[in-house]
């Protein structure tokens, strides 16, 4: 659980970025994954947690 705390809290400093930004916050939603979506698995070297910690931005609409 300890990963999930994590990328919820990197995911929501995100979010508090873009609304400093002048984003409007009903227009945001961020979602801690943790270890539920790793790009590698299993992790075995620092290399490979450091592609997991990631944040990934998705525009749905400009």
């Amino acid at each position: 659980m300890k990963t999930f705390n994590l990328s919820w809290t990197r995911a929501n400093a995100i979010k508090e970025f873009l609304e400093k930004q002048g984003i409007a916050s009903t227009r945001i939603k961020a979602t801690g994954m943790g270890h539920l979506n790793p790009v590698v698995y299993p992790e075995r070297k620092e290399e490979d947690f450091m592609k997991n910690r990631r944040v990934e931005i998705v525009l749905l609409k400009k």
